[in-house]
């Protein structure tokens, strides 16, 4: 341990992750900084281990690793906030248990550009995707229009962009957990556009992560309508009460979130063929695309397009 002061607490937020919490903690324990860090451990209750194993890394590493935790399971949007309530240190990384860094040194390259930066207050990068055995599914969860856009982005990009998780840190500011504590269900999309309000996001297009496709999870096991229904479009219900309405920017931005929302909803119902599904979602998106002023209409109805084309074929091959 070294006599700098500490900068970063690690807020990595557990349940049921026992197959792979290791991999997570030891992701963190690899890091090579000039200063101190701390882990604070969101543990909710797991029912498969994950208590003992981080238990055991406790032990081990007593003046790094916190644990918080109750006697009863509080459920996912309370325990990130408790977790991040935890964290004192002037920098908050985050970590799920079922996800791992893979770059050495995310830490020192996040935080020697946070302090000589002072107009930014989240920083993130790109990461892989990965199944739950642990093989490549994708090597980057950054979408083209964004890395395009970078390293700059500004906040207004958040209200339709949700960075990798894994990847983030931000500035530890007690109102930004507050802010996200007092709406219910807040999710990791609310508390990055709340930090990163009025300030800049850093982007780099360094792989420093990967996130695992986790069936098990509290999210993935919703189809993917209902990851919108359910997560996205409430999400950005919440966002539209703290645009700035008279901010021409900030409006088109929040239009074109929900552009993207009813134009996934749009396809997802043809799949499901859900003919009245299909018509209010397309109504929907034809709405925010006049709105947003980024039509994204031409490009949904050539996936729709696609779609039919290999429904046909299946139909044809199975017949």
């Amino acid at each position: 341990m070294n006599k700098h002061p500490v900068k970063v607490s690690v807020a990595l937020i557990t349940y049921n992750h026992a197959p792979y919490i290791r991999q997570a903690l030891d992701s963190v324990l690899m890091q090579k900084t000039d200063f101190p860090f701390e882990i604070v451990i969101g543990e909710d209750c797991s029912m498969d281990g994950t208590r003992e194993i981080i238990n055991k890394y406790r032990n081990k590493y007593p003046e790094l690793i916190r644990i918080v935790t109750a006697e009863n399971n509080v459920g996912a949007t309370k325990n990130v906030i408790r977790t991040l309530e935890s964290c004192q240190e002037k920098y908050i990384a985050l970590l799920e248990g079922d996800d791992f860094w893979v770059d050495q040194h995310k830490l020192q390259r996040q935080v020697d550009f946070m302090e000589k930066h002072q107009d930014f207050n989240l920083c993130i990068d790109d990461c892989s995707v990965i199944n739950e055995r642990g093989n490549l599914v994708k090597k980057s969860r950054v979408p083209t229009e964004i890395k395009k856009k970078g390293p700059i982005l500004n906040y207004s990009d958040l209200l339709y962009y949700t960075p990798p998780t894994v990847t983030v840190l931000f500035r530890n500011k007690r109102e930004i957990i507050q802010r996200a504590g007092e709406v219910n269900n807040a999710s990791d999309h609310f508390l990055f556009y709340v930090a990163a309000q009025k300030m800049k996001v850093y982007y780099n297009q360094v792989i420093s992560a990967a996130h695992r496709q986790n069936s098990k999870s509290t999210y993935n096991p919703l189809s993917p309508s209902d990851k919108i229904q359910k997560h996205s479009l409430p999400n950005l219900n919440e966002l539209s009460k703290m645009v700035d309405k008279s901010n021409r920017k900030e409006k088109k931005a929040l239009a074109y979130g929900y552009a993207i929302a009813y134009a996934n909803l749009f396809l997802f119902a043809y799949d499901a063929h859900s003919s009245n599904q299909m018509k209010s979602a397309f109504n929907n998106l034809i709405r925010y695309d006049l709105q947003s002023h980024k039509p994204l209409l031409p490009i949904t109805l050539f996936r729709l397009f696609k779609r039919g084309v290999k429904r046909l074929y299946n139909r044809e091959k199975a017949g």
